[in-house]
């Protein structure tokens, strides 16, 4: 693997690439979508404390913690943690100036992290328990 002038060297593991085609189409249909600006997202992200309770509804649309992001909200409201590190890098990966944020439901499996103008390059990220 390169990266600019480094190079390293990576093990090659025997065996077939997981079947992530089954994984995407055995995840519960979505009931919640979220459309964020990926910057500020981001931001607030790095502010939170673990975990991080995110909820939908309010003037904002999104609260991050105790952050308000401005969101377009789609679904009935919402709140579910994360821990914001792996949540931050998923949103950090996606393309462009918008995020969009896919959840079946409350709690209820893996949230996905999509560019929101590049769906093709989906990003899972779990869910946690927020200590209440």
């Amino acid at each position: 693997m390169r990266d600019g002038e480094r190079e390293r060297r990576l093990p090659l593991v025997a065996g077939e690439f997981p079947a992530y085609r089954l994984v995407l189409d055995a995840l519960e249909p979505v009931r919640h979508r979220v459309i964020a600006d990926r910057v500020a997202l981001g931001a607030a992200l790095s502010q939170a404390r673990t975990p991080v309770v995110v909820r939908t509804g309010g003037p904002a649309g999104l609260l991050v913690g105790e952050t308000a992001v401005p969101a377009l909200v789609t679904g009935p409201g919402l709140r579910v943690a994360f821990d914001p590190v792996v949540l931050a890098g998923a949103v950090e990966s996606a393309v462009g100036p918008d995020v969009l944020l896919e959840l079946g439901g409350e709690g209820a499996g893996p949230v996905r992290v999509r560019s929101a103008d590049q769906g093709g390059f989906t990003t899972l990220v779990m869910v946690v328990r927020d200590g209440s």
